[in-house]
């Protein structure tokens, strides 16, 4: 590693091997002369018989990791092997570059610090014919319809003047990637082979509007087909058409696409009558396409998907987060090849500002649905229409209810009972909707699963009817950012969430007027909203409006900043059925006291400092002990880190995914 640089100021570069033993010395060479190391190489290798593998462990470059696969996958999944692991190390961009290819000893230093960089861009360097340096094979391309076929094309001359220019196409000769544009456009489609799956990833950009820059210098000089043979042998003509066949079927109607294959038939034998190829070239090609016609269509992976119409424009409550959290991990989960399916989140325009570029990619939008009427007759009526559309295998209602009809299965996630539990301190009309909607749901559903072993014996004794389809798949907390602890003029103990009647905030404010009456010069500092005035009353009625400080709608840097800053975080709640606040703060050293009410204790185990709901003193206590007894609180930090670590939002993600691809009546009776 470059000293003084961080991952996300390198490069990682990502190469494929294959036999690559003629050209890797050339290849490897040309990296040791850069006079720019701010990159590390990964090496894909796909079964190479030769000494391609020794050669990369004989290299003394920088190697951020050698895969060896054990056949030869394909270049599409091998050089998303070596993209998946510059992505979980944190490289900012990610350059795709053959081993055919030899460059100067200031191209990666050029290429990285190009004016062409914006942060979003994808650059090809323009590429010359190592045997005729003079001649460039790639400087530009575009789609076209030339005579009714589809092409894509490269052009050879670089347009006079300017340093850089647009194109549509780039081959994956040389490709950097920034990291937030390969989240945004995604990885090679893995069906492709070799050949067309740069096309594939070109196109994909085109119709995401997202640019394609060529740079004039620094160019590089590229062995073309030297290790595949491209299109002159059997070889490479299969799979250039099979590649052909596979994008024309992916991207254009069957109309359309029949319209082709004529067209590229009579190609073939224009190359014959011009004398290009001759008879057994002509004939191997023709065979090749006649082959690629008869491919059977890829397998479809089953489609889940995520009702995620209840996040809107703010997040409101817990809930509308571990949605965004759980479609978050799925993606990963599905994105990375652990769960073989299509995911698919339906989501109200407004709420797609809360998921990552990755996320979005995977994400359809409703109509834009005015209030929570609106959203439910959605779910009840229009929805399980699209579903059918779509042919969805699974519909996962993350919160509470949902369609259920529409999919062949449907999971449905329920957080707690607690218009059952304790109705009192549910809003009336949230609570007569949920005890309609959410026993509907479940009896609807091939699997309610439960947040927490508390929420799950809840929802057994409210319906027993259903006790043999209920799982429990524990929640999780985020991994927030790093960040400075928040400034504040005294300690603070930390409140988070929107205070609902559940949340007892009168009890929290009780505890911080008995601090600051022993004298302790403390404050509270509540991150959330406060929708039914809750807060608010109490503080007047302790006469608090001093000592307590509100953040609404903060991002996640400056919630972990709260988090970081605080003595402890205080859930006084009556009722809980999960409470990811805990894991959030164990996660980031962040002592917790705690009430043992619902799944609490559950929750936050053996790390937290337990009180009664109705006894502010103890509180008041426990933050006491946090101010004067070192010892404890280091004690009760550690306890916390381990705690936390039981909780994982992939391994959430992955048992989900499970329950809802499950088919056999005995796979979903298990979480």
């Amino acid at each position: 590693m470059t000293p003084g640089l961080q991952r996300g100021d390198r490069l990682a570069l990502v190469t494929v091997t294959y036999d690559s033993e003629p050209v890797l010395a050339d290849f490897l060479e040309s990296l040791d002369r850069q006079i720019d190391r701010a990159w590390e190489l990964i090496v894909v290798d796909n079964a190479s018989s030769d000494a391609s593998v020794a050669m990369v462990e004989a290299w003394n470059g920088p190697l951020h990791a050698l895969i060896r696969n054990s056949e030869n996958v394909g270049f599409g999944v091998a050089t998303n092997q070596g993209m998946r692991v510059a992505l979980a190390a944190g490289y900012g961009a990610v350059v795709i570059i053959n081993n055919d290819v030899m460059f100067d000893r200031d191209f990666l230093g050029r290429l990285a610090h190009s004016p062409a960089r914006d942060g979003t861009a994808v650059l090809a360097p323009a590429v010359r014919y190592a045997t005729r340096r003079d001649r460039f094979w790639y400087a530009g391309g575009d789609f076209t319809w030339w005579r009714g076929a589809f092409q894509a094309r490269m052009f050879e001359t670089p347009p006079p003047g300017g340093d850089f220019w647009p194109a549509k196409f780039a081959p994956g000769c040389c490709l950097l990637i920034e990291r937030t544009t390969l989240e945004r456009i995604g990885l090679f489609d893995e069906q492709f082979f070799v050949y067309w799956e740069d096309v594939d990833w070109a196109y994909r950009c085109l119709v995401a509007k997202q640019p394609i820059t060529v740079l004039r210098e620094p160019t590089l000089d590229h062995k073309v087909s030297i290790l595949t043979g491209g299109g002159t042998s059997p070889f490479g003509a299969r799979m250039f058409h099979e590649g052909q066949i596979r994008f024309l079927r992916k991207h254009f109607p069957k109309w359309l696409r029949a319209t082709q294959y004529p067209l590229m038939l009579g190609k073939v034998l224009l190359r014959l009558a011009v004398r290009r190829d001759d008879k057994a070239q002509t004939a191997f090609r023709i065979r090749a396409i006649n082959d690629a016609r008869r491919l059977p269509p890829p397998r479809q992976a089953p489609r889940i998907a995520v009702n995620l119409t209840a996040v809107g424009a703010v997040l409101v409550g817990g809930t509308s987060r571990y949605a965004v959290s759980l479609f978050e991990a799925m993606v990963r989960a599905v994105d990375d090849g652990r769960v073989e399916a299509t995911l698919q989140g339906i989501v109200q325009p407004g709420g797609t500002d809360h998921f990552s570029p990755l996320a979005r990619r995977f994400l359809s939008q409703t109509p834009r649905l005015k209030n929570r009427v609106a959203r439910v007759l959605y779910e009840r009526a229009l929805l399980p229409t699209r579903l059918r559309r779509d042919k969805v295998a699974a519909i996962v209602n993350p919160i509470f209810a949902g369609p259920t009809s529409g999919a062949q299965r449907v999971v449905t996630i329920i957080h707690d009972l607690y218009f059952r539990t304790v109705p009192q301190l549910v809003e009336p009309r949230r609570r007569r909707y949920l005890e309609l909607a959410v026993p509907r749901a479940a009896r609807a559903s091939d699997v309610v699963i439960a947040i927490s072993d508390n929420t799950a014996r809840e929802v057994a004794e409210a319906w027993p009817d259903i006790g043999d389809r209920i799982v429990t798949v524990h929640s999780a907390g985020r991994d927030l950012p790093a960040a400075e602890p928040l400034a504040a003029p005294k300690p603070y103990i930390l409140f988070v969430g929107a205070v609902l009647p559940n949340k007892n905030i009168d009890c929290i404010v009780a505890a911080l007027t008995e601090l600051r009456a022993q004298g302790h010069a403390i404050d509270l500092c509540h991150v959330g909203a406060d929708p039914h005035g809750l807060r608010a009353a109490a503080v007047e009625r302790y006469a608090m409006q001093g000592a307590v400080r509100v953040l609404e709608a903060v991002d996640d840097e400056a919630l972990a900043a709260a988090y970081r800053g605080a003595v402890a975080l205080t859930i006084a709640s009556v009722a809980e059925g999960f409470c990811l606040p805990i894991l959030e703060a164990q996660g980031l050293g962040v002592p917790v006291c705690s009430t043992k009410c619902g799944a609490l204790p559950e929750i936050a185990g053996d790390a937290a400092l337990y009180f009664e709901a109705d006894r502010p003193s103890e509180l008041a206590a426990h933050v006491v002990t946090l101010l004067e007894d070192e010892a404890r609180r280091v004690a009760i930090i550690a306890a916390g880190y381990r705690n936390a670590g039981r909780f994982d939002w992939d391994r959430t993600a992955v048992a989900v995914l499970d329950h809802a691809l499950a088919t056999t009546s005995t796979s979903k009776h298990h979480a």
